[in-house]
């Protein structure tokens, strides 16, 4: 998991720098590790403020919106975006139907939808 400032940190670097079409020329502007570059950019591609054909990175329309976008407008846009992922209607649902859920049963829950991240990790961005 990617923490959100840094997706919005880097949705910012790529608006003021439109030569960075590319993910190899990211990582090496942005200064970080290559899979980490990988990462964060699968991130905001998931929010759909970016596409990733092959290697390239095309802004979306919706990350033209949310930079052109007040800080009210852009939690606006950003909670919409997050409460279309699965994850989030996994937990949602366990809240309707309980009035307390334990983070053990979220962790487990979580580790079931995605088994190849660290679960424990998703509910710490998750709460944050």
């Amino acid at each position: 998991m990617v923490p959100v400032g840094q997706i919005l940190g880097r949705m910012s670097i790529l608006n003021d720098s439109p030569e960075l079409a590319n993910i190899y020329d990211i990582s090496d502007e942005i200064g970080t590790e290559f899979g980490e570059t990988i990462a964060l950019l699968k991130a905001a591609e998931i929010l759909d403020l970016i596409d990733t054909p092959r290697q390239e990175v095309r802004l979306t329309e919706l990350r033209r919106r949310f930079l052109a976008a007040d800080r009210v407008g852009r939690k606006a846009i950003f909670a919409e975006q997050v409460f279309k992922l699965r994850l989030f209607h996994i937990i949602l649902a366990l809240l309707n139907e309980f009035e307390e859920v334990e983070a053990d049963r979220s962790i487990k829950d979580i580790g079931s939808a995605l088994p190849y991240d660290y679960p424990d990790n998703t509910f710490q961005i998750m709460i944050a």
